[in-house]
């Protein structure tokens, strides 16, 4: 710029960096050189955590990439909303994202992701909205999220076997969040 040299990074640098990818001049002590690092976002890493192979991870990943590859971006992945009632699911989702931008599956008929839910696709939506909504009882319907209502009211956290530090990233720092899953709720 100028006349002077400008270190500059793409939105795909930050990514790898993010992930610990060794890339060519952007390395550094806390980037995987291999799959078997434990570093984190490798698949060795994710092992201890998920349960699932190294092996096995590494398999399913070549294998959408390759379809990806022969059949120029028709990959799909199809995700219902199973994934939404667990914690952490926006992972779940940026990890779902970012394999289909990898593989070059955005914008390709026959690729890309298909989300689907249920009840909200429902064709003769104009007969299951009252019942649904509580439209036929008194207008405006009060909406609430029942989960989370019964939960603290009927006092089934008093019960819970699992700790918030059970559920937590395993990056983060577990003296922050003491305490019972009702605290985050």
């Amino acid at each position: 710029l100028n006349g002077e040299k400008v270190a500059v990074a793409c939105v795909f640098d930050l990514l790898c960096a993010n992930y610990g990818i060794a890339r060519e001049g952007l390395g550094g002590e806390n980037v995987a050189s291999s799959y078997e690092d434990n570093i984190p976002y490798t698949p060795k890493w994710q092992e201890s955590i998920t349960g699932v192979s190294v092996e096995k991870v590494i398999q399913v990943a070549r294998e959408f990439a390759n379809n990806a590859h022969i059949t120029k971006g028709k990959s799909m992945i199809i995700i219902g909303a199973a994934m939404n009632h667990w914690y952490h699911m926006d992972m779940n989702y940026r990890a779902a994202i970012n394999m289909l931008a990898f593989c070059g599956c955005i914008g390709q008929s026959g690729g890309g992701w298909s989300h689907y839910v249920g009840q909200e696709k429902l064709r003769p939506q104009t007969g299951w909205t009252p019942l649904a909504f509580a439209l036929d009882w008194v207008r405006p319907p009060r909406q609430q999220n029942s989960t989370s209502f019964f939960y603290a009211h009927t006092d089934q956290w008093r019960y819970e076997t699992l700790g918030v530090d059970e559920v937590l990233s395993p990056l983060a720092d577990k003296e922050k969040w003491k305490g019972s899953l009702i605290d985050c709720n």
